[in-house]
């Protein structure tokens, strides 16, 4: 056995044990992981636990990536198991449909995608975003070669380059505005 399955096998005898004993609402406990195994102990944990487990990632890396899990206990409290840097991975007695889960994205990976309004909005700017920039590039490309081009004045023909290349700038700006400022997971 190697250390990070002896490692699994302890945070699942853990999880078992709260799921046998439920604590109260709000008692919380932080269990040591490295974010590089924390992942695997959530698909693990869900393996171990099927049919009873969400796997929820939290918008991270579009979403492929689990950042937390769920566990019904009853018919009053679930068990919210998350990680971050700081705590590892840390169990929460919650009360039921506390955590609220949408359904956001190819479920290939992982169940349900958390996501709160914000980020939701941002995701819809970004398509918007997406589209913008197909559309300008889309112009530019064939706008030069339509026969519209060359029946205009030679003024506009040098005009509507400066204009195109410009909307293309403000296209770029926008599109790595969005993709490299994501909303911060919750």
């Amino acid at each position: 056995m190697t250390w990070a399955q002896f490692e699994s096998e302890a945070m699942i005898s853990v999880v078992q044990d709260w799921l046998d004993h439920p604590r109260e609402l709000g008692r919380t406990l932080a269990v040591g992981c490295s974010e590089n195994t924390a992942v695997e102990r959530l698909y693990q944990i869900k393996k171990r636990f099927n049919g009873k487990v969400v796997l929820i990632s939290v918008n991270n890396d579009n979403g492929i990536y689990p950042k937390a899990l769920i566990i019904p206990i009853g018919s009053t409290s679930e068990l919210f198991i998350s990680f971050n840097d700081e705590e590892g991975i840390k169990l929460e007695s919650v009360p039921t449909g506390k955590i609220q889960l949408t359904v956001d994205a190819d479920l290939t990976y992982f169940d349900v995608v958390w996501s709160n309004p914000s980020t939701f909005i941002d995701k819809c700017l970004s398509r918007l975003a997406d589209i913008y920039f197909i559309f300008i590039i889309f112009m530019f490309v064939f706008l030069f070669s339509h026969p519209f081009y060359y029946s205009l004045p030679p003024f506009w023909r040098v005009e509507f380059p400066i204009l195109m290349i410009f909307d293309v700038m403000i296209a770029v700006c926008v599109y790595y505005f969005f993709l490299f400022n994501p909303s911060t997971p919750v």
